[in-house]
């Protein structure tokens, strides 16, 4: 499991994840981008993503597949764009507090500008996401003063199935229950297992099928 951390902070912060996803039998990478926790390089969505598909590419030479992705907030938009990648065999993706786009976001909160005009990045999450048809799972705070849930609403009725929808309630962006006890990682985890298997190996029967003379 590839994991993509929020805005905020560095991939070591992120220390529930290995604690929740490896006690469930989960190999965790936590990536670091460019420009955080030390590491040089470009702030832009261009320099993440193709630093995320390199990251992508080397956990599945080491450890084969399947390749899962995980995303938080803004490391929901560069799981998106992993995903995006048709060379990479994504099997699936779990996407915490995503945007549908940083434009659509941007423009409702700062509505007396020209957002479209003015943005450089523009994370298009749901466009991203559309090439890729493999399960996702998609979890959003109630209370997201940040990232409304609208838009992963938005980004959620975008989708191909298979898909799942949950609702962390009464929580906000940073407030959501990271204890790895928490029951809804069993949850979550069961549904993505279900979907990813079969995904899984039609991916691995196509590819076959493809290197056959």
């Amino acid at each position: 499991m590839v994991v993509f951390h929020g805005n905020a902070g560095a991939a070591s912060d992120r220390i529930y994840y290995p604690l929740a996803l490896e006690t469930r039998g989960y190999r965790v990478v936590l990536a670091e981008y460019p420009g955080y926790g030390g590491r040089s390089g470009e702030l832009s969505e261009d320099a993440l993503i193709r630093d995320g598909r390199e990251t992508a590419r080397r956990v599945l030479a080491e450890f084969g597949e399947p390749l899962l992705v995980w995303g938080e907030s803004l490391g929901a938009a560069v799981a998106a764009g992993v995903a995006a990648d048709r060379t990479l065999p994504v099997a699936g993706v779990v996407l915490i507090t995503p945007w549908d786009s940083l434009v659509n976001l941007a423009q409702r909160r700062y509505w007396y500008l020209p957002v479209d005009w003015l943005l450089r990045d523009r994370y298009e999450s749901r466009l991203y996401l559309d090439a890729y048809h493999g399960p996702v799972a998609v979890l959003a705070a109630e209370q997201d003063e940040i990232i409304p849930s609208r838009h992963s609403q938005h980004l959620y009725d975008a989708l191909h199935e298979p898909k799942r929808h949950w609702i962390f309630q009464r929580a906000g962006h940073n407030s959501w229950p990271v204890d790895p006890q928490a029951a809804w990682w069993d949850e979550v985890l069961k549904w993505f297992e279900v979907e990813v298997q079969p995904f899984s190996r039609q991916r691995t029967e196509e590819a076959t099928m493809v290197r056959e003379p």
